[in-house]
């Protein structure tokens, strides 16, 4: 028994780090580089109750787990049969206010602005907030402006302007800049916002659709079925990537790579406030894409 407990303990001692690992870290990235203002707190605040739930559910499920484990070895005993019961009511009990405290407030807020589900920091920062703000590092001591990373105005609402590309908006890594035209209007939507909330020199594209479409070689439509060398094919990108624009938006892409990974943090936040709806580090770059709020059924 005393096993047991020796292996609970451990295991409780490791559930934070296993909740970060799966949820995310609580303070931001881009709060690691700058500091945070009014958007970075909400941030913050969401993140904190992010991890205090999924907590809460390993939390449950294992208290459920060790109930049923009461059950089980001590069927005839009548004072370990009412500890399991007493645990599973507290477990679910517990759960439910945790899992009802979140419901309360997104219908709160979806009653107060205007019809909107959360995330409620979303909601409150809007594209307004302060996320986080520094200065420009070509301005001299005691002057310039301040202008907004990811996605939030600076105090006097300034921004930088678009970097000069080969689409007036970023920059593009060798050979990548034929593939702007490949780009659907959803996704130069989001290059044109994260344009504006990103310092200068920050965002090289390293990828929107396809070398091997570009050059000819393959078709949208053979690309997005072949994939990859890993999945069998000669294409960049994998089966159904929104880089070819999915199994339901064929033909144009719904995804952008970005290869300078030392800007990943406000890349990130950029993409996100700009509305992307998945944004994925991968090594070597960082994948964004808005194929799944335009129905493409795609990463």
């Amino acid at each position: 028994m005393k096993r047991f407990y020796l292996f609970f303990l451990s295991f409780a001692l490791l559930l934070p780090s296993a909740v970060e690992a799966q949820f995310g870290p609580i303070v931001p990235e881009v709060c690691r580089t700058c500091a945070c203002g009014f958007g970075g707190v909400l941030a913050i605040i969401q993140n904190a109750i992010n991890f205090i739930i999924g907590l809460s559910i390993i939390v449950a499920t294992i208290i459920i787990a060790w109930a049923g484990g009461l059950y089980m070895l001590s069927a005839t005993n009548p004072e370990s049969r009412s500890t399991a019961n007493k645990m599973l009511i507290n477990a679910a009990v517990g759960l439910v206010i945790v899992l009802s405290a979140w419901l309360i407030v997104d219908f709160v807020m979806k009653t107060l602005y205007g019809g909107q589900f959360g995330p409620w920091n979303s909601i409150l920062m809007g594209d307004s907030g302060d996320s986080c703000v520094i200065a420009k590092p070509t301005s001299p001591l005691f002057s310039g402006d301040i202008f907004a990373v990811p996605g939030q105005g600076g105090s006097d609402g300034a921004t930088t302007p678009p970097l000069e590309g080969a689409d007036g908006i970023f920059d593009y890594q060798e050979g990548i800049s034929a593939q702007a035209r490949h780009a659907s209007q959803p996704l130069n939507t989001l290059l044109t916002c994260m344009a504006q909330r990103v310092p200068a020199n920050v965002g090289q594209i390293s990828g929107i659709s396809d070398s091997r479409i570009t050059s000819g070689a393959k078709t949208f439509s053979q690309c997005v079925v072949e994939g990859n060398s890993r999945q069998g094919g000669t294409c960049n990108h994998g089966k159904n990537s929104c880089h070819y624009g999915g199994s339901r938006c064929t033909g144009s892409s719904f995804a952008v790579d970005f290869g300078d990974e030392q800007n990943t943090g406000v890349l990130s936040a950029a993409a996100r406030a700009c509305g992307a709806d998945f944004v994925n580090p991968e090594g070597s770059h960082l994948h964004v894409s808005v194929g799944q709020a335009n129905g493409c059924n795609c990463n």
